[in-house]
């Protein structure tokens, strides 16, 4: 079969452009013809997934970085407008550059579904499947009351345009409960599968925590008040306090270049009285880096506010990490409390700090809690069993 991958933005390292490459590159394995298109593309990021891919470059009439950034609340409002023009713009423009025989065109993006919809006008043959990883009518709550309201009313919209579509797209790969259920709501058939990983390339076996050695916390995704990674500073802070000697490792690259957030959150670290014992890493670290904080760390911990899904969190669990994670997360929708995770109500670090503790001091917990999630991964979220199941019809 020909196949077609759309994503906007492959200029980072993150778990999107990663995701769908490293897709693309499963069914060329398989024998496919694969080509991915995308608006902006950096050769530099995810070299030995991309390596031999057919990567087609249709450029913005902007930068999409443009439409990022704004701190005041109309500049927040003018940015949402302009981000929706040109990211759709982008996508049309993807979608007219498309070879006119591909048999699927699938799209990972908040509107890159709009360009497969566009295209299924010329190839009514061809299947188009939305992996609707970061959907665009997805509403996470604000601090601030106006700006709240905007990104409720913004989210409406985006659902009503989204609408408009569900005739022109095949079905829709969910990876919560949630996503699926709004989805659904819209429309669209949908159909829920985790996000996959290769197991193997991040497998370690589960460690053997000793007596007297530092623990460390990893933590990882990009800089937002949604990620909460106040409170693994938090959580450090009280563990130290009970004479635990525990550390943290945040990963959190400024994507958006949040710099009034980003200055709020050093100001917390600096005040916590733990900061000796935080290792963040605001512009992000490269592979061989992130596999040696793997490596080096006892915990895995999510403390996301948000409904996403954490793809680093499941690469730790791989390389042998138990995982402790909000029960607001898409992975809670597939992981089992006390089994195979540990889950904590969302904004409440003494509970994590408490499964932190139980963990290191319950050696036989810590192993069974981390074998089974590295048996989740390994039988549910790889790419072969993940690339079967996206071309089936639900």
């Amino acid at each position: 079969m020909k196949l077609a991958f759309l994503h906007l933005y492959l200029a980072t390292a993150s778990g999107d452009p990663r995701m769908i490459l490293s897709i693309a590159k499963e069914f060329k394995s398989q024998g496919h013809e694969v080509k991915v298109y995308c608006s902006e593309f950096n050769p530099l990021f995810l070299t030995d997934l991309h390596r031999d891919l057919n990567i087609k470059v249709v450029p913005p009439r902007a930068s999409l970085r443009l439409a990022l950034g704004a701190s005041s609340f109309l500049g927040k409002i003018a940015e949402r407008i302009r981000r929706t023009k040109l990211y759709t713009d982008a996508a049309y423009r993807i979608a007219d550059k498309l070879d006119k025989d591909f048999d699927f065109i699938f799209c990972e993006n908040d509107y890159t579904y709009k360009a497969g919809a566009r295209y299924k006008k010329f190839n009514s043959r061809a299947k188009v499947v939305w992996i609707m990883n970061n959907p665009p009518f997805y509403h996470s709550p604000k601090n601030n009351f106006l700006v709240n309201i905007i990104s409720q009313c913004a989210a409406v919209y985006e659902a009503v345009v989204a609408k408009k579509f569900v005739k022109w797209i095949d079905w829709v790969v969910v990876y919560d409960k949630k996503n699926k259920a709004d989805a659904e709501i819209l429309g669209f058939k949908t159909k829920l599968i985790g996000n996959p990983l290769d197991f193997d390339y991040f497998y370690a076996p589960v460690k053997k925590l000793i007596s007297g050695q530092p623990i460390k916390i990893l933590a990882v995704g990009a800089l937002s008040p949604l990620r909460r990674f106040e409170d693994v500073v938090a959580v450090t802070a009280m563990l130290r306090k009970r004479n635990l000697d525990v550390r943290a490792i945040i990963v959190c690259k400024d994507y958006w270049s949040d710099k009034k957030y980003r200055e709020s959150f050093t100001s917390f670290i600096e005040n916590s009285g733990v900061k000796e014992y935080i290792d963040i890493r605001f512009d992000g670290v490269e592979e061989e880096e992130i596999m040696q904080m793997l490596r080096e760390s006892q915990v895995s911990v999510v403390t996301n506010i948000a409904k996403v899904w954490i793809a680093t969190a499941c690469e730790a669990m791989a390389a042998g990490l138990p995982l402790i994670l909000t029960k607001t997360t898409s992975l809670a929708d597939v992981l089992s409390d006390g089994e195979n995770a540990l889950f904590v109500d969302p904004r409440h670090p003494e509970q994590i700090a408490e499964k932190m503790e139980m963990l290191i001091k319950n050696s036989e917990l810590y192993a069974n809690v981390a074998l089974a999630g590295q048996r989740y991964v390994r039988e549910n979220l790889s790419f072969p069993k993940f690339a079967q199941e996206i071309i089936k019809y639900p």
